[in-house]
């Protein structure tokens, strides 16, 4: 058979796919028209995406006209018609904006694959026919597209739903969890730091790799283990930065023995459940009723505030689907600075290797202290066969000069404005070792001196390098010199207020001795402390002085 002949008979056999059976076709048509009449009609609510959903139907309706496969066309559209209904339902649910933000992209996502099939419509007819199974395909794959397109969509603005709080938190009985907002990573007023830009980025990076995993087999805990010092609050403190951006915070808790409500264990669930609340809409109805059923939850022992304030509500979130696609975390930072951290790392723990807690993570960070490894080392204690639960990672083995440069580039944008020169940069990045809080220091020391900043600087250069010393005695000697030199400048505030305050007595004792006296001793009292002062209180005194001698 001649190439033309061939090329003849593919012709007439595709088009005989196309038509097929007359009454059948008929079906189907009807079918596939109604399917995009509600697609259409479902997207009414919103301009944009009707606009596009338009734009797709004109094309799918040439596309069936030509298609091998009608039936499975006629499927994939009355699949896009009640996915579109769908999202006219959830339509008026939740944050408008967010929602509207939503629909955007899939209008957008909608628009590209139009793109797509109208090239395919450009196509001549010789070579629609030559190329028909490869274009079923592409045909195909477009579709598949857009269902993803309307599924992605989908999934968004339930999230969306799922976060818009704000009417259930009106009602919730807030007040009888008496959570601690100091305990807030962002509150304003502990002035908690990030990482400089630039540094951390590794650690930071496989942290939220953990963070964004969602495959069944993902540890839900994670513990980073650092000596005092090496950076671990800085770390946290970027991670829930990052969390907030992708959504993924659900809440956090900074313990701190400087703040008596940031160091008790009580106040530890009751935080979280509240961010919890706020995180989730579900959540925030299963937590309130719990509430009401019970005002005193958050003053129950740790077990029980761990079943009945987070437990049972994530259940309820977890049943209800609300968060597929995404896992969640809750950040505890200094797990050492707060009392009694056992009680509640011990049912928090054991939560967590018991899947209570499905799909919600906890990230924690200590010092390598033994009440808190017995909670958390869990794979030391694993044997070979079964998988740890909270995944270790030691702060202080990181690799000296990885840690060197991050500091470097602290120290480099901390102390840029007062000209210091590479070899003080070196210098003060040796010091330092692997210490973060000793390069924090020297900067916060340096650069408050107000004046003083090159004398400062030089007196931490004078501290030396000290490379056979134990690391703790480097941020020693820096303290030892923050401390003395605080201790001058009080001294010399105490000897000036001494001394304005015997004048003030002086004066007294002199006024109330009366004119008489002033001729005697006024004079002579006041030229010996004038001899005393300082020059900043001169005019002070000689003001005094002269009004003494007019009385």
């Amino acid at each position: 058979m001649r190439k033309r002949d061939q090329v003849k008979k593919k012709i007439e056999n595709t088009v005989g796919k196309i038509l097929g059976n007359k009454e059948r076709n008929d079906v189907i048509k009807y079918s596939f028209e109604t399917s995009l009449k509600v697609l259409k009609e479902s997207s009414d609510f919103n301009p944009i995406l009707k606009s596009a959903v338009g734009g797709i139907c004109a094309s799918l309706e040439i596309i069936h006209q030509k298609t091998k496969n009608k039936v499975k066309m006629t499927e994939m559209t009355r699949d896009l018609a009640a996915k579109g209904q769908e999202l006219d339902s959830l339509n008026g649910q939740g944050n408008s904006s967010e929602v509207e933000d939503q629909i955007g992209i899939l209008a957008r996502k909608l628009d590209s694959i139009d793109v797509k099939l109208r090239e395919k419509l450009e196509h001549s007819p010789m070579q629609r026919a030559l190329q028909a199974d490869h274009d079923a395909q592409d045909i195909e794959n477009y579709c598949q597209e857009l269902q993803a397109a309307y599924e992605e969509c989908r999934t968004q603005i339930l999230f969306k739903v799922e976060r818009d709080t704000t009417k259930i938190l009106k009602t919730l009985m807030i007040n009888k969890l008496e959570y601690s907002v100091l305990a807030f990573h962002n509150v304003a007023s502990m002035n908690r730091s990030q990482c400089t830009e630039g540094t951390r980025v590794e650690i930071l990076n496989d942290i939220m790799k953990w963070a964004e995993d969602c495959s069944s087999d993902t540890l839900l805990g994670y513990w980073m283990c650092g000596m005092a010092g090496t950076g671990k609050s800085t770390i946290a403190k970027s991670l829930c930065l990052k969390l907030e951006e992708k959504e993924l915070l659900a809440g956090s808790f900074f313990c701190s023995r400087q703040v008596l409500e940031c160091r008790r264990d009580s106040k530890i669930i009751p935080t979280i459940a509240y961010q919890l609340a706020q995180y989730s809409c579900t959540f925030a109805q299963e937590l309130s009723s719990a509430l009401e059923h019970d005002q005193d939850l958050a003053q129950k022992e740790p077990s029980i505030q761990v079943e009945k304030l987070l437990i049972q509500p994530w259940k309820t979130v977890i049943k209800a689907k609300k968060f597929q696609g995404s896992s969640p975390v809750v950040v505890i930072d200094a797990l050492d600075e707060c009392e009694n951290i056992s009680r509640v790392l011990k049912v928090i723990v054991t939560a967590i290797q018991q899947k209570k807690m499905e799909g919600l993570k906890f990230f924690f960070t200590s010092r390598p202290e033994g009440n808190i490894s017995d909670h958390l080392n869990t794979e030391s204690k694993t044997s070979v066969n079964k998988k740890p639960h909270v995944h270790t990672f030691y702060l202080h083995n990181v690799e000296e000069s990885l840690v060197q440069d991050d500091i470097q580039k602290f120290l480099r944008e901390q102390l840029q404005p007062f000209l210091i020169t590479e070899r003080q940069l070196q210098i003060l990045v040796q010091q330092s070792g692997k210490l973060f809080i000793y390069a924090a220091t020297t900067a916060k020391y340096v650069t408050n001196a107000h004046g003083f900043e090159k004398k400062r600087l030089q007196n931490v250069l004078n501290l030396g390098n000290a490379p056979n010393k134990m690391q703790t005695e480097r941020i020693d000697e820096l303290y030892g010199e923050i401390l003395e030199n605080s201790c001058n400048q009080w001294y010399t505030l105490v000897k000036q207020t001494a001394k304005f305050m015997h004048f003030m007595l002086l004066f007294k004792i002199i006024y109330l001795l009366g004119k008489g006296a002033i001729a005697v001793h006024g004079k002579v009292c006041v030229e010996l402390n004038l001899i005393n002062f300082q020059c900043g209180m001169y005019i002070h005194v000689v003001a005094t002085h002269y009004d003494l001698h007019q009385k």
